[in-house]
């Protein structure tokens, strides 16, 4: 996760939102410094205080406003689910601006896209299916939850090791292993580093 943090800071703008301090309270990485691999050797020999995602924040890539576009333009394609989605529209842009992105989801979703775009294409997909299909009997809060759930639903893996993402090659056991893993670390990381309901967390 931390060589995928150190790539995505090459193309978007990530920072230490406080300082980062071990364990035994030595400060490791100042407030406002960006991240770089000097910083990833110094957490790799290290044990944090607090959780390096609750230690950072990315200042652009996946924003509220990307969100928006990437919902507009994937809702404006001919493909048949696109099709399908297209009378809830407006519904769901609507719930989608009223969506919380916490710092943590927004800094591993900016991770992603700058390391695997294609996991953010599929993330917005996930987010207004499962928008459409809640709005049919849901409260608009019900709708944003779902919402936030389809968005986030890959969250976990950020810490699958790169190779067991790619597709090329069919898994092996341990690949497995690590691939089904990914919706509980995903689970535990909101749970222990954002203020979402655990509802969206289970």
């Amino acid at each position: 996760f931390v060589s995928a943090l150190v790539q995505a800071s090459a193309t978007y703008s990530i920072v230490a939102s406080q300082d980062i301090v071990d364990v035994r309270g030595m400060k490791l990485w100042a407030k406002g410094l960006p991240v770089s691999s000097s910083l990833q050797q110094r957490l790799l020999e290290r044990k944090l205080l607090t959780p390096i995602e609750s230690c950072l924040v990315a200042e652009n890539g996946v924003t509220p406003f990307y969100l928006l576009e990437a919902l507009g333009q994937f809702l404006a394609q001919p493909s048949s689910l696109a099709l399908a989605l297209q009378p809830h529209a407006l519904l769901l842009e609507k719930q989608l601006k009223q969506i919380p992105l916490h710092p943590v989801a927004q800094l591993l979703l900016t991770t992603a896209l700058a390391t695997r775009p294609g996991a953010i294409e599929h993330a917005v997909k996930a987010m207004a299916l499962a928008g459409g299909i809640a709005q049919a009997q849901s409260t608009p809060v019900d709708v944003r939850l779902a919402m936030m759930g389809g968005l986030l639903h890959d969250i976990g893996e950020a810490y699958v090791q790169p190779q067991y993402l790619d597709g090329e090659k069919p898994l092996d056991l341990l690949g497995h292993k690590h691939m089904m893993i990914h919706p509980r670390v995903g689970q535990l990381l909101l749970q222990a580093t954002t203020d979402y309901p655990a509802t969206l967390c289970r």
